[in-house]
């Protein structure tokens, strides 16, 4: 599976997809883009809670 947009399009603030600018990342690379990022960005993520 990929995505419909070029990874220059599906990058968030503060941090660049790495690979082909102009490729289509797949879904594993997205995963992987999305655990990293809250990491390199010092957020605190809670998952799994209610209210």
């Amino acid at each position: 599976m990929r995505l419909f947009t070029p990874r220059a399009m599906n990058q968030l603030t503060g941090l660049i997809m790495t690979g082909d600018q102009r490729g289509y990342p797949d879904k594993h690379e997205v995963a992987d883009y999305l655990e990293f990022y809250p990491q390199h960005n010092k957020l605190h993520v809670l998952l799994n809670k209610n209210q």
